[in-house]
């Protein structure tokens, strides 16, 4: 765009004198706005890349609360033999 602005400042001649500060600050945004863009890039970048550590550290976390859900239910059942152990030794006591 900056460039057109140039090439049109040059055929309009003396009208066009101030053709080449607008076309300089046309071609200022245009780098403004290419910048903008690469750091709006990055910026989602970093997002999806935190957004996946993210799901692989629930992921990870669900697998140890299933591992912990297994624990508490192999103790569970242990306690369990042993209060039937326990009631059968107590229950030949004589008191």
């Amino acid at each position: 765009m900056s460039l057109n602005a140039s090439i049109e400042a040059a055929r309009a001649g003396e009208t066009g004198r101030g053709f080449p500060v607008v076309a300089s600050e046309v071609k200022k945004l245009a780098d403004q706005t290419a910048m903008s863009g690469k750091q709006i890039s990055e910026v989602i970048k970093n997002i999806q890349l935190e957004s996946e550590i993210s799901v692989n550290n629930v992921l990870k976390g669900e697998e140890e609360v299933l591992l912990g859900i297994r624990s508490v239910t192999e103790a569970g059942k242990a306690f369990e033999q042993i209060e039937l152990a326990m009631s059968g030794v107590t229950a030949g006591w004589k008191v």
